[in-house]
């Protein structure tokens, strides 16, 4: 049996002793969280079977190691401890409202948290209190510090201590944190959104003669470490806390204590300068301002932000709110307590500090003689009166322990009750999974209707100030089609789709994340359609998801009545007078916000009084002010001032007035399968839940707590290319008795070392470094011809389990040839017979370059140094490329080259063609050479981590991720071209994939991530179908007779891939009809229970089991989803066609 998995924010003891109880802070797995310890380092320590060198490497790169978690245990003696799994018990699992789970790591179907509830143990903040209050007292003094009494000031209350009182059980709902104004709440301001990010506040702190005193410096208190005898103060162990709360007991300086401001007594040196807090009030909080509200027609924000520092006791009263999100819409006529039915649980959790929200009810309640549903008889609650406690409010309590229940909408539409510790949370979620009520678009098809600039100067495109000074270039994308999930057969990889019968919606940013304004869904169709997943995104600018938090735009009926006959505004459809044209109001816009980025004052204002005349009539308004918030969100301080000089211009368009109820903020808490969206309203008098259309929402902050509506480039001051943004200094900060291994790793995928062989890539270290090596790049030419020979036909070998075997032998990482002969094929490469019709995998071409040559137009300064190197770098790949790689450049411009790689056999990528243009630029060989891939997916999205639909391409030689080390990197005098393209074959066309991701080499061959790999590897082998049609559909200009004869050539010695390839997908197809399991791509994999949708135990074990009859490998993909042959049988009859039509000819 596995050990448990934890995940962060976990409840969890200790095994060896269950009353030391802590919160996981950091685990192994989540890839997100693996970000540098900044802090703290100090006060991190390890368990003991946790060796030196792993507790080191932790502290300098802040990844646990595998099946570690870091806990941070509520006992200051403990503190935060690294430690391993297999010691830590699970109390209780923190799932919020929105997370996606599954029921184990194995299962293929996922499900969404649509409700959750958290019952709380507490033990009172000053458990002496509850039974030294009395109303019979004994003198004034005494009377007021009755709930005092019997107070130890040696350590805070354990629950563990006889005497003090449990209450089990109780419902989070009914409880509130003991401060207002807490970081990370969401505060309003006079039509302004911020949030907390910083509080300071006054601590009132009781001494043990009874002297009460306002501390001067509340950074200066410490919490003492564990039960000590405290006569001796310099012997006391303390630890700094973060934040203080009624109820700690507190060690300070005397010089604290003796310049504060004393409420009770005097200062007396005499007595130990440790105490309880029985007060702690917020001053200040620091705010960072988000949105202003101007959205509405009936009232303006002010035109400033405020400032970042607020004084509570002024502001509260100048109408300061803080956001309650626990606050639900009134009981309903049935008596329910929220009539949509939808509750989003609370944030409290173990070592919280809460009260009751209404106390008097609670001790009514809770009377001493009611048992909860396990058994346990409750404690009496009594409330302390603040007579007896010297005015101050005692009645705080101490969370030890929750328990978390969660109902959870799964794909198929059912939905359960679970107990949250049954679940688990899908992390590293698969890009390609979808749930119900989503809105998706279709991939291929769309329409790149051009960049924004150029629409704007063509008048063709509805855009708006979003684009001025933000998106200059960026190129705006209209979905073919749209439409909202209704149900998902996740196993299969089919969406039940509502498509929208005419959206008219663009999408733009790096990744479709901005929706621009007049975008607008429409009607649904009344009958839905099945589609693979592979098929349909939930693009960014679309995705609305349960927890996220949003502004909300008003509707058209806020300004305009809607026109006779039309739909009821409520559905948010925006209706346009006919006097006024959309486009053109539109192109006003991005033309004055353009103006603005830089300034022009007479035109500006000139054209704003147009805009102003035009917005008043149009009804534009909510879609205007949504793209102008997104513009005041961008870093780059230029566009910022042109937002704020436009918002207030747009504040004099409407009448001005307060704007008291937040009325246009609020959180998601439903997905409707009709395409509104359900959002709940806690900031009016009375909570309520309104449902609208998405083109009306602009997310502030996802439910992940990160900034929500992507996609608006931040300030790249920090980021100039100045140095690189990465740096290896994690690397060199530690030391450790154990030599760490040294290996090249490119981007977390599998390595060309992955077997672990010390001979065959050695550092510098190991090998020849540059300071005992006289082997430069001038004597690698005559290193390979010995190579030349060597070449092996590897066609038909296996790839080893996890990573390929390593055929390249460089020094240093870093592209040097060792003195000895090496063998330079790549295994699993495609070696095809020499023959004198064969294409050379080295050619200059005597012709024109190609037009479409992404480096075609840059041509760069052809020193003689750097025509010496170029034709250095020329001579290594005519001799020495490995097979599957042909290189072309031109007599005319010998800077530039395209490369073909044919993809490994026994990868997803098999067979298929991979194009990249190279450039020796200027700063070659100082700088790695540029390179751009040729992405022929056709919106369909990456088929490789490392290789961007952009162009771009992840790998440390080229300078586009962080190196693991120094030698990694591109070296001048000892990195070349060769290495780059080795790498690319060997490191980045990879059996699986998904791996390559950044940070997931930790996660492989764990049970976790085998779901998400095999679905990856599918849909990569899927995709890489579509540019082996591409390469014989749309001529690669100077690589056509590599492919004719790769693909078409008639000839008896030609490799024929063609044939090769749709055969093998056709096995593939054979291999998955009327598939009842999920895709198992190799024999080998493990996983659960295929009845229940997991990963079965093996191949063999299933009805569709490999055929015996496959020509495949058997450690090659042998089946696919459904979902995935839907696209496959596409590819196949395409290349079917295209095959047919050669032969014919």
């Amino acid at each position: 049996m596995s050990h448990q998995t934890f995940f962060e924010e976990d409840s969890c003891a200790l095994k060896s002793n269950p009353g030391v109880v802590g919160v996981v802070e950091r685990t192994w797995h989540d890839v997100d969280g693996h970000t540098p310890l900044s802090e703290r380092l100090d006060g991190i320590k390890r368990h003991q079977d946790v060796p030196e060198n792993q507790y080191k490497k932790f502290l300098a790169l802040g990844t646990p190691p595998r099946q570690h978690a870091l806990v941070q245990f509520l006992d200051p003696a403990y503190g935060a401890l690294l430690i391993h799994e297999s010691h830590l018990i699970l109390l209780d699992r923190a799932l919020e409202f929105g997370d996606i789970v599954k029921k184990n790591a194995t299962q293929i179907m996922s499900g969404t948290v649509i409700n959750t509830s958290r019952h709380c143990d507490l033990v009172p903040s000053f458990p002496t209190a509850l039974s030294s209050a009395t109303t019979t007292p004994y003198s004034e003094e005494r009377a007021n510090s009755q709930a005092f009494e019997g107070l130890q000031y040696t350590s805070n209350p354990l629950p563990n201590q006889e005497g003090v009182p449990f209450f089990f059980d109780i419902p989070a709902a009914e409880l509130q944190f003991t401060e207002s104004y807490r970081i990370g709440d969401f505060v309003t301001y006079h039509g302004w959104l911020g949030r907390i990010e910083e509080t300071f506040d006054e601590v009132t702190v009781r001494l043990e003669d009874g002297g009460i005193v306002v501390v001067e410096l509340p950074d200066e208190l410490e919490l003492p470490v564990g039960l000590q005898d405290t006569k001796d103060m310099s012997k006391l162990d303390t630890m700094p806390v973060d934040r203080i709360a009624v109820g700690d007991l507190v060690v300070t300086k005397k010089g604290n204590l003796r310049r504060g401001e004393w409420k009770q007594r005097s200062y007396n040196p005499s007595t130990p300068p440790r105490g309880y807090v029985v007060g702690v009030e917020r001053l200040e909080i620091e705010v960072r301002w988000l949105f202003q509200n101007f959205l509405s027609p009936d009232r303006q924000g002010i035109q400033s932000e405020p400032p970042n520092l607020l004084n509570l006791k002024d502001y509260r009263h100048q109408g300061l709110r803080v956001y309650d999100r626990g606050r639900l819409p009134p009981r309903d006529g049935n008596g329910s307590d929220n009539p949509a039915g939808f509750t989003n649980g609370s944030d409290i959790g173990i070592a919280d500090r809460v009260r009751f929200r209404d106390l008097t009810g609670a001790c009514v309640k809770y009377d001493g003689s009611s048992v909860t549903r396990t058994g346990q008889r409750q404690a009496k609650l009594k409330a302390i009166p603040p007579s007896s406690a010297s005015g101050y409010d005692l009645n705080t309590f101490y969370v030890i322990g929750t328990k978390s229940f969660v109902t959870v909408l799964w794909q198929d539409m059912t939905t359960t009750e679970e107990e949250s510790t049954a679940l688990v949370p899908y992390i590293n979620v698969d890009d390609n999974d979808v749930w119900p009520g989503e809105i998706v678009a279709v991939k291929e098809g769309s329409q790149l209707a051009g960049s924004l600039d150029q629409g704007r100067a063509e008048g063709a495109i509805p855009s708006s100030g979003v684009a001025a000074g933000t998106f200059h270039d960026e190129e705006v994308y209209r979905p073919k089609k749209v439409g909202i999930v209704q149900s998902v057969d996740a196993l299969g990889r089919i969406a039940c789709i509502r498509w929208f019968l005419d959206p008219k919606l663009e999408l733009a940013g790096d990744r479709k994340s901005i929706l621009l304004p007049g975008s607008h869904c429409g009607p649904l169709s009344d009958n839905s359609e099945e589609v693979s997943f592979y098929e349909i995104s939930a693009f960014p600018a679309l995705t609305k998801r349960r927890g996220d938090f949003v502004l909300v735009g008003p509707s058209i009926s806020s300004y305009l009545s809607p026109p006779t006959g039309s739909e009821d505004a409520n559905n948010g459809d925006f209706v346009l007078p006919n006097s006024v044209d959309g486009n053109e109001l539109a192109s006003m816009i991005g033309s004055i916000a353009g103006t603005l980025v830089e300034p022009s004052s007479d035109q500006a204002f000139n054209q704003f009084s147009q805009l102003q005349s035009a917005i008043s009539s149009s009804g534009l308004l909510p879609a205007t002010s949504a793209a102008l918030s997104i513009l005041a969100r961008s870093g780059a301080q230029h566009v910022r001032d042109a937002a704020a000089q436009m918002q207030a211009q747009l504040a004099s368009v409407v009448a001005s007035g307060q704007s008291s109820p937040i009325d246009w903020f609020g959180e998601i808490v439903d997905l409707g399968l009709d395409g509104l969206v359900t959002v709940r309203l806690c900031g009016l008098p009375s909570a309520c839940d309104i449902r609208v259309p998405i083109e009306r929402l602009t997310v502030i902050m996802n439910g992940d707590e990160e900034d929500g509506d992507e996609g608006f480039y931040s300030d790249s001051s920090d980021n100039d290319g100045s140095e690189n943004w990465w740096s290896s200094d994690a690397y060199d900060s530690y030391e450790s008795d154990e030599v760490l291994e040294q290996t090249i790793e490119y981007e977390g995928g599998e390595r060309l070392d992955a077997d672990g062989g010390d001979d065959v890539w050695l550092t510098d270290e190991e090998g020849c470094s540059v300071a005992d090596s006289d082997t430069t790049l001038e004597d690698v030419d005559e290193q390979n011809q010995a190579a030349q020979s060597e070449h092996a036909d590897l066609s038909s070998q296996k790839l080893h389990d996890p990573a390929m075997d390593p055929a390249y032998q460089l020094s240093g990482s870093n592209g040097q040839l060792n003195d000895k002969s090496v063998d330079l094929s790549v295994a699993g490469a495609f070696t095809t017979p020499s023959c004198l019709e064969s294409p050379l995998n080295f050619a200059i071409l005597d012709e024109e370059p190609p037009a479409g040559h992404h480096f075609i137009g840059n041509m760069p300064d052809l020193t003689s140094n750097l025509m010496r190197r170029i034709r250095k770098e020329h001579k290594i790949l005519e001799k020495s490329l490995p097979e599957g790689i042909y290189v072309r450049t031109w007599e005319s411009r010998l800077d530039i080259i395209r490369v073909l790689i044919l993809g490994p056999r026994n990868t997803p990528y098999e067979l298929a063609p991979f194009v990249i243009d190279f450039q020796f630029g200027n700063s070659f060989p100082s700088s790695p050479p540029a390179a751009f891939f040729h992405s022929w997916t056709a919106g369909m999205g990456r088929v490789n981590p490392n290789l961007y639909e952009d162009g771009k391409i992840c790998l440390s030689l080229l300078g586009t991720w962080p190196a693991d080390a120094k030698n990694e990197s591109w070296s001048p005098q000892r990195s070349s071209m060769l290495q780059i393209l080795v790498s690319l074959m060997g490191l980045v066309l990879v059996k699986e994939p998904f791996y390559n991701e950044a940070g997931f080499d930790i996660l492989v061959g764990s049970e976790d991530s085998q779901v998400s790999s095999n679905h990856y590897t599918e849909r990569a082998f899927v995709l890489s179908r579509g540019f082996i049609k591409h390469a014989l559909q749309h001529p690669t200009h100077g690589l056509q007779d590599v492919v004719h004869w790769l693909y078409l050539s008639p000839h008896p010695q030609a490799p024929k891939l063609l044939r090769a390839a749709i055969a093998d997908a056709q096995d593939i197809l054979r291999n998955s009809q009327h598939e009842a399991e999920p895709a198992v791509h190799h024999a080998r994999e493990e996983g659960g229970e295929a009845s229940n949708g997991s990963v079965p135990t093996s191949s063999s074990s299933s009805p569709s089991s490999i055929s015996t009859s496959s020509s495949r490998e058997p450690d090659a993909l042998q089946r696919v989803s459904a979902g995935a042959s839907i696209l496959l049988r596409k590819q196949v009859a395409i290349l079917q066609d295209i095959l047919a039509k050669q032969d014919s000819s």
